[in-house]
């Protein structure tokens, strides 16, 4: 692209930025990396951003700009180049960061980060040998390494880049020695890494060499018969007043190298305008306006020739146009600068203009391929081109415009053409098991195409995979359908692009015979009172054909049979639940029911029981009153009742004012500091108990039966004589304990036990004193 049209897009460019930052779902997306990730100040660093794309996953419009220590705010040149390399001057760990910018001035950036140490411990250097030759040529390379300190040679490992495009061509090996043969002819400085064991790495690029003038370089030709002679130019095109400069600098020769000699042929007429010199620059200025081909010959130390020309338009003295073309394509294409070889491209010229000739007299002329050889002559009426292109390739497609006075200005654009392939076909299925009238899913919105949008793509769908389509093309990538009979059937969707390119892809769906649901349920715990918090779960119920989210449960918590029809809850999607028992259900064995349903309303039904404690209403009173607490809601009906808390639930229960309580220190085991001290004083205040003849009390000891009963009839101030007849096996009328547990026996506090006995020495329990209590609250 010349130096006037890279101006213009540039301009055009920046004048749309501001915008544009606004619209940042459109900007690139930037990727690099580097090679090595550690260094020295002698390594020559690799940074890659190849792998950075625009948004429509293209590579080639990008370009990138440098900043190799954001610790500062030098920035390269914008480039084309997405490989570069760096060497530092200084040490440490170095931030980079690269920015990538796409052709409609949308950005991105990314970073990465590189150790650079002052020098490392070791040396290297490689050789090549021959450092010249054909496609036929073995170049040998060879590496050489010292160090100042213990490391084993044999743990540096090495990979090559013969070519120096930054792409690694070998993986890391321990070979000294590589060989490679080159494919194209060309000039070429290799890269060698190295990295040592402990990790440090170096970069060299171009190998050691006595001829100066080789550079470090490889130059591998087609032959060894005659030079290669290369001409470039600046500017591309001028007036008389315009000095044009001559470089033949990329010439070269296999045996002779750069030791070549030029001569000058300015006009193209045949005539040489200078001598033979060693000059590979020069530069001239034309006198007469008009067309010419400059020429340069290239003569080896053999004699043998080669030449090559160019063509350059010199217009009269005066202002040049202002070349332009804008390009457009199919706008179902993806890229607008991306076409097949059925695309049909728009040139339009029409924005040329010039300060004396009218934007209607400037002639124009097209070089569609880039080629340097002009497919249109000069004319006023082609500013509007089309041309497809038969063959996939890059091209640079370049106009030429001149004015009335003859002066010209070019302006190119690179485009590509690649043959249309068909689309990538894909869809999803949900489900991809159900049962009869349950609906289908099948969705192709994730099917694409390299070419074309994904929305100008149709689709048409075969439901039983039988070779019918049952559908026609539709841009609706998405479709229902239900299966009247189970069975397994392969839905295959066809995707077409608008060339007429389709695809297929296939997905297996089975179509299930209803089963029942498996219903089925845990609970945790399975004992407790009306104060526990029962958890059940029916995770574990599950369904053949419906998944587990989509199954309904329901729970009866008192199941009295196949009778029972009533239950406790509503149909819900939720597996677990949790339930208090009350006087309602009673105590004993509960069975809860657990029904489960299916979206086909297939039920299954699960039954276990929870057991509630004998003594549950008489906790669950005394706790409504205030009287008995639980623990963390877990009542503890079998667990030991201590000497103070039965005194506790004793005096409560008879409502025993406590108010303007002094400690005494009735007991030497009951200090103030206790929380029972004021229910121990003052039953010992009021008669009900005496403690030991040591002093103490015990108030943290299980209490007895016979103990408890004691208490009891004395907290509650119940009548006692000696005229009891004798009702228990165990307590006998000369058993110290008897006139209470009889008078608690004809108030109907206690009842003893099945086989006839009350147990005096048996530990009370919590549910025990609660009923006792209670009835005798009653």
């Amino acid at each position: 692209m010349g130096k006037i049209s890279k101006i213009l897009i540039c301009i055009f460019l920046f004048s749309f930025i501001p915008y544009r930052a606004m619209a940042t779902e459109y900007a690139p997306d930037a990727a690099v990396s580097v090679s090595p990730s550690s260094g020295s100040l002698e390594t020559i660093f690799v940074f890659d951003a190849s792998e950075s794309v625009d948004s429509r996953g293209f590579h080639n419009t990008l370009e990138y700009r440098w900043n190799f220590n954001t610790g500062s705010s030098d920035w390269t040149d914008w480039s084309s180049d997405s490989i570069v390399t760096h060497q530092y001057s200084e040490a440490g760990t170095i931030s980079i960061k690269v920015e990538v910018r796409d052709a409609d001035g949308y950005t991105d950036y990314a970073w990465t980060e590189v150790k650079v140490d002052e020098d490392i411990p070791y040396e290297a250097e490689f050789t090549v040998n021959p450092e010249k030759g054909d496609l036929d040529t073995e170049f040998a390379f060879d590496i050489d390494v010292t160090t100042n300190i213990t490391i084993p040679l044999s743990e540096f490992e090495y990979r090559w880049d013969f070519d120096g495009d930054g792409e690694y061509d070998t993986t890391s090996s321990t070979s000294e020695n590589m060989s490679h043969y080159y494919g194209t002819s060309g000039t070429y400085t290799p890269i060698l890494e190295i990295t040592a064991p402990d990790g440090t790495a170096m970069t060299i690029r171009g190998y050691e060499t006595e001829d100066a003038s080789s550079g470090g370089s490889i130059t591998v030709s087609s032959s060894y018969d005659d030079p290669n002679a290369s001409l470039n130019y600046y500017p591309s095109s001028g007036n008389e007043d315009t000095r044009f400069y001559f470089s033949a600098e990329d010439s070269f020769d296999t045996d002779d190298y750069f030791d070549l000699e030029y001569r000058w042929d300015y006009e193209g007429d045949g005539l040489w305008d200078t001598d033979w010199s060693s000059e590979s620059d020069t530069d001239w200025k034309y006198s007469v306006a008009g067309a010419y081909e400059p020429t340069v010959q290239v003569r080896d130390s053999d004699g043998n020739l080669d030449q090559t020309s160019i063509n350059i338009t010199i217009g009269s003295e005066g202002f040049a146009p202002e070349a332009k073309f804008t390009v457009s394509v199919d706008s179902r294409l993806a890229d607008k600068d991306v076409g097949t070889t059925d695309t049909e491209f728009t040139f339009n010229a029409t924005t040329s203009k010039d300060e004396e000739t009218s934007a209607s007299a400037l002639q124009v002329r097209w070089d569609y391929e880039g080629d340097g050889e002009w497919d249109t002559t000069f004319s006023d009426d082609t500013k509007y081109a089309y041309h497809t292109y038969t063959e996939a390739a890059e091209y640079i497609p370049t106009l030429e415009v001149m004015d009335s006075d003859g002066n010209v200005a070019t302006y190119d654009y690179e485009i590509r053409v690649v043959e249309n392939t068909p689309p990538n076909a894909t869809f999803d299925v949900d489900p991809t098991e159900a049962t009869p009238g349950v609906e289908f899913t099948f969705d192709a919105g994730s099917c694409s195409d390299d070419q074309y949008k994904s929305a100008y793509l149709e689709v048409r769908w075969d439901y039983e995979g039988d070779g019918t389509w049952d559908t026609n093309f539709s841009t609706t990538k998405s479709s229902r359908h239900y299966y009247d009979d189970s069975g397994t059937y392969d839905v295959v969707v066809q995707v077409k692009d608008p060339e007429g390119q389709t695809a297929e892809a296939s997905e297996e769906i089975t179509v299930l015979s209803n089963t029942v649901p498996v219903a089925a349920f845990t609970v945790s715990p399975d004992n407790g009172t009306y104060s526990t918090a029962f958890a059940f779960d029916a995770s574990s119920s599950y369904d053949g054909q419906t998944d587990s989210a989509s199954l309904w449960y329901r729970w009866d918590f008192d199941y009295n049979g196949d009778s029972d029809i009533t239950y406790d809850t509503s149909w819900t999607h939720t597996k677990t639940t949790s339930h208090y028992f009350d006087t309602d259900e009673g105590t004993g064995e509960i069975s809860v029911r657990l029904e489960v349903k299916d979206e086909d309303d297939e039920v299954a039904t699960a039954v276990q029981t929870v057991s509630i404690h004998w003594a549950s209403p008489y906790l669950e009173e005394l706790k409504d009153a205030g009287i008995m607490r639980g623990y963390s809601g877990d009542m503890k009906p079998d667990q030991n009742i201590t000497r103070a808390e039965l005194l506790k639930i004793v005096l409560e229960g008879v409502d025993t004012n406590m108010n303007s309580m002094t400690y005494k220190g009735y007991f030497t085991d009951v200090k103030s500091s206790d929380w029972h001290w004021k229910y121990v004083e003052k039953a010992y205040e009021l008669g009900i108990i005496s403690g030991y003849t040591d002093g103490t009390f015990l108030p943290n000891q299980n209490i007895n039966r016979a103990e408890a009963v004691k208490i009891i009839i004395g907290g509650f101030g119940v009548f006692t004589d000696d005229n009891y007849e004798k009702v228990f096996d165990d307590v006998s009328s000369e058993d110290w304990f008897f006139p209470y547990v009889m008078a608690a026996y004809d108030n109907s506090f206690v009842s003893g036990y099945e086989d006839g006995t009350f147990g005096p020495s048996n530990n009370m329990t919590r549910g025990e004193a609660a009923k006792v209590v209670w009835t005798a609250m009653e």
